[in-house]
């Protein structure tokens, strides 16, 4: 009787397998960094700030921080360039992890082959190449660090012996950089540890039983995940630029909402990224592995992650342009590697099939296969290549336009500091304009400001009593030097008539001023703004045409309550092309047509901008 001897699997460390591996890692880090643009896209600022260490981050997300510091020595571009970088290092990790997992599930669930390899090269070019992975590498603060760590947890729990200080440093690590991340992570380790054979009389208890040593160096592991998150609680109130926690207190992610709207949300974005095809290769491939006694330890930590991310994704809907967030980019990735099991099993079958030139044909299904990434990287360089590459340029021309040199510039505005500390970061700044955040006159430039020039402890100390510039401190420092201000309707009225319209800000001149100077001051300036909007789209930048909208509509709320018409219907229709069919503009065109003087906008000032900030 002769007995089936079964192939060892083939040895990572052979060279074709590092070939594939290196592969996998390199074109898809290649492709996104051929696409980084500075001026890419306005909607990452508080990523942008946070990740250079300049605003208050808590304690989540503090890799952030850790992982831009890695490029930030390059001699290349602005410090927020730099910070990108890291995004397209962290997109070769994911795809390097994801390949080693497809890779050892492929050989665990078929057997050895040849074209496990392959088809895994395959699959992590599938995932890796389609847009969202693509587009979230080219930011600051990606989110491909919390794939990273679930992918590296999906790596290490599986295994017969498992590093525990390595889980427990990748567990602390992911639960203080992200609710999405340590739920994935705890889910794979704890449903590889249930399923990881130790004989099969061994009690369940037993299978992660740790002699006091281990414990030891697991505590010790477990402390050190958790240092970016204990520095950054520690230094959250002391960060350069702002103190105030409010800046990073607005929506940056998710709101739920009902679960039928998130169910068909979720699985309408992944049906229209992946296709079809590849979600039904996914059942099938789940199956497979299910079925597989050898699969099953690895496929089903793989799938319990997907499950949990997608439960996420479907709980908190999206509501900026980062449509998938990190929920969405873990059950893009886990879906496309369960889709490998059902590619590869078709392989092999026609691979060892009885027929002439089997593996020729086993070949031309792996072309067939190869389809998947082919369509879904020229997809992902269609869409890059379609959103403007100049807007964030034209935006910040158009903000400091007729802005005088060496302005004060006072911003009432988390959402609006936000953005411009990301324009400064980004070195496009004007040199000698200095940004003074109202809400927060403690912070580091505010501080700098004062100490350079005493003749703004008047206005420091309004801002301290009354949390808003009176005119007469306004009105002494404008005589010494340029002030501007992002107008803010619930200021006092006294304030808007010193106000001439500069850009998307406002100049405080020493000496009021009538409507007709901010009427000519608008004309003047229509040019400026025409330009913006061609440089916007179509398609429009999101993050930035809502922005421009609702700081002109903070001026129009300015001009309705001091009566002045005509400023107010000229910036309401500026707004109205940024952002057409805006309930916030209707509502206040309205309102001003039906109104034969100053209108009563008390109602209305959590509609803009300024109005808005918490």
């Amino acid at each position: 009787m002769v007995k089936r001897v079964m192939q060892p699997e083939p040895s990572a460390s052979r060279l074709p397998d590092h070939a594939w591996l290196v592969s996998s890692a390199l074109v898809p880090a290649l492709i996104a960094g051929a696409e980084l643009d500075l001026f890419a896209d306005g909607g990452r600022d508080a990523r942008v700030v946070r990740a250079v260490g300049l605003g208050y981050t808590g304690g989540f997300r503090a890799l952030d921080a850790w992982l831009g510091a890695l490029c930030a020595g390059l001699p290349l571009g602005s410090r927020a360039l730099r910070a990108e970088l890291s995004g397209v290092l962290l997109l070769a990790a994911v795809a390097a992890l994801l390949f080693v997992v497809v890779r050892r599930i492929l050989v665990a669930v078929g057997g050895p082959s040849g074209w496990a390899p392959v088809v895994a090269t395959v699959a992590t070019a599938t995932a890796c190449l389609a847009y969202p992975l693509q587009h979230e590498a080219t930011g600051v603060g990606s989110g491909l660090t919390g794939v990273t760590l679930v992918l590296l947890a999906l790596v290490i729990a599986p295994v017969p012996r498992p590093s525990w200080p390595a889980l427990a440093t990748v567990s602390a690590l992911a639960l203080s950089y992200d609710l999405t991340a340590g739920s994935c992570v705890v889910v794979a380790v704890v449903t590889a540890v249930l399923l990881r054979p130790k004989g099969t009389d061994a009690p369940l208890w037993r299978r992660a039983s740790l002699s006091p040593g281990e414990i030891a160096a697991v505590v010790l592991a477990a402390a050190g995940g958790l240092a970016p998150f204990g520095l950054a609680a520690v230094g959250a109130h002391a960060s350069p630029r702002s103190t105030s926690p409010r800046l990073f207190a607005l929506p940056e992610g998710s709101l739920p909402v009902a679960s039928g709207a998130g169910v068909r949300y979720a699985f309408a974005l992944v049906q229209g990224e992946l296709g079809d095809i590849l979600l039904v290769l996914t059942a099938v491939g789940l199956v497979l592995g299910v079925v597989s006694r050898r699969g099953r330890p690895l496929v089903l930590p793989l799938a319990a992650v997907t499950v949990t991310a997608g439960s996420m994704l479907v709980l908190g809907r999206a509501t900026t342009h980062e449509a998938w967030g990190l929920a969405g980019l873990v059950v893009l990735v886990g879906l496309v590697a369960l889709a490998a099991v059902a590619m590869h099993e078709g392989v092999r079958r026609v691979a060892r099939a009885r027929l002439p030139l089997a593996s020729g044909s086993a070949a031309m299904v792996v072309v067939l296969e190869a389809a998947f990434p082919a369509m879904l990287a020229d997809d992902s360089l269609a869409r890059a290549s379609a959103r403007p590459r100049r807007a964030l340029a034209a935006w910040e021309e158009s903000a400091f336009a007729g802005l005088p040199g060496g302005t004060t510039l006072f911003v009432s505005s988390p959402g609006l500091y936000t953005r411009l500390l990301a324009t400064e970061v980004s070195g496009d700044l004007p040199g000698d304009v200095v940004v003074i955040p109202t809400f927060d006159p403690a912070n580091e430039a505010a501080a700098g400001a004062l100490a350079r020039d005493p003749r703004m402890v008047p206005l420091f100390r309004d801002l301290a009593l009354t949390g808003a510039p009176q005119e007469f401190s306004l009105s002494t420092l404008a005589g010494t030097r340029p002030v501007a201000l992002a107008p803010d309707p619930r200021w006092d009225r006294g304030l808007t008539r010193h106000l001439v319209p500069a850009g998307l800000f406002s100049v405080f001149e020493p000496e009021p001023r009538g409507g007709a100077d901010r009427k000519r001051a608008l004309e003047a300036s229509a040019d400026t703004r025409a330009r913006l909007l061609a440089a916007l789209g179509p398609p429009a930048v999101a993050p930035l045409a809502p922005l421009t909208a609702s700081i002109l509509l903070d001026r129009a709320l300015v001009a309705a309550g001091t009566g002045e018409r005509e400023v107010a219907q000229r910036t309401l229709e500026d707004a109205s092309v940024f952002a057409p069919n805006d309930p916030r503009l209707a509502r206040l065109a309205v309102r001003e047509r039906s109104a034969r003087g100053p209108v009563d906008v008390h109602d209305l000032l959590c509609d803009g901008l300024a109005g808005a900030a918490p």
